[in-house]
């Protein structure tokens, strides 16, 4: 029998896997988990929720977002920013 250290890509539990991973660095750059859905991070008005495995960010302030996609680009460079949500 094999054990893995690492998960693999395409595996069943590979969504699950992700969500968890950013879920623990978002929790180390201080953002709550929402009690009503666990997909939703916000730290003051910046909000982050995951679908899959894609990320929105939304705030009225543009820099905090800016700040915020930065720091989860230093802490994971798996992280790649597609732009605008328009887009």
């Amino acid at each position: 029998m094999l054990e893995f250290k690492k998960n693999l890509y395409g595996q069943k539990q590979g969504s699950r896997i992700w969500f968890l991973h950013l879920a623990n660095k978002l929790r180390r750059l201080n953002f709550e988990q929402s009690e009503v859905d666990g997909c939703i991070f916000y730290k003051g008005d910046l909000i982050v929720f995951f679908y899959v495995d894609d990320m929105i960010l939304l705030c009225p302030d543009s820099n905090k977002i800016d700040e915020a996609t930065q720091q989860l680009k230093q802490s994971n460079p798996e992280i790649e920013d597609q732009g605008d949500i328009s887009d």
